[in-house]
């Protein structure tokens, strides 16, 4: 399984990263040491998470842990991509999805 670091996509020094992507593409199964939140705004495909599949629609938001494991197939989706660390954000706004 392939662990995401945060220098990768967020940045040295960085706490936040918000994109809007139109692609298609597949991950395979990871984890990463920060929050994901994506918005389907377009395309469809499938995610798991966690061992669940699940459709990646137009209107599907999902947040991602450091705890969770997933992988991505999409097919020609435009997608809202907000990636952060636990610096970033209060903990009390974190903790109860965890």
């Amino acid at each position: 399984m392939i662990k995401f670091q945060k220098e990768q996509y967020i940045g040295c020094g960085e706490y936040i990263r918000a994109s809007k992507k139109h692609q298609s593409y597949d991950t395979p199964m990871h984890f990463h040491e920060f929050y994901e939140l994506e918005f389907i705004l377009s395309g469809n495909g499938k995610t798991v998470l966690n061992g669940e599949e699940l459709d990646y629609d137009e209107g599907a938001l999902f947040f991602m842990t450091p705890l969770d494991c997933h992988s991505v197939n999409i097919k020609d989706a435009e997608i809202f991509n907000v990636m952060f660390t636990e610096q970033f954000i209060d903990r009390k706004y974190i903790d109860p999805f965890l």
